[in-house]
């Protein structure tokens, strides 16, 4: 099963409200937010795999506003270790089994931990690529929440 099968399996068992948009490929958050009818850059949920040294598991996820940039020190810090990297193009179709831009922010289909920016969740809907550079699944933002056991927090630059 693909990650976007796995994606939409998930949903539909949840039984959640979510939109399917079909689309040409996207591969930024910028080329995303274009091709979204309503729905904003900080709507996009842009999932980052992360390298984490000094605590196992050695990867994990974190999901911010298509439109913010992540504050390495805020998650370290957060997560009471030294150092962490984004993991490589590599390591994240290794990992997750997508190529980069099209990785789902349900980490835990992966077993990945995930984190999420508390930003992204003000949105009332989120929209996101979910394996598949081509489509987009919009959907609650409490109900991703709920799905993806992400843990909530700072995690983006003040601008």
């Amino acid at each position: 099963m693909t990650l976007f099968e796995e994606t939409i399996q998930l949903l539909k068992e949840a039984k959640v409200w979510y939109e399917l948009l079909e689309h040409e490929p996207v591969y930024t958050s910028e080329q995303a937010a274009a091709v979204r009818p309503d729905i904003t850059l900080h709507q996009g949920a842009k999932a980052m795999v992360l390298k984490i040294k000094g605590l196992g598991p050695e990867f994990m996820m974190v999901v911010l506003p298509g439109d913010m940039k992540m504050d390495y020190h805020k998650v370290t810090k957060f997560l009471g270790v030294r150092d962490v990297t984004l993991a490589s193009p590599k390591e994240v179709e290794q990992i997750i089994g997508v190529k980069v831009g099209a990785v789902s922010p349900f980490g835990n289909l992966s077993d990945l931990k995930v984190l999420v920016d508390a930003s992204l969740l003000e949105n009332q809907k989120i929209a996101f690529n979910a394996g598949d550079h081509g489509k987009t699944v919009v959907m609650g933002s409490a109900d991703y929440l709920t799905l993806s056991k992400a843990q909530p927090g700072d995690f983006t630059k003040s601008s």
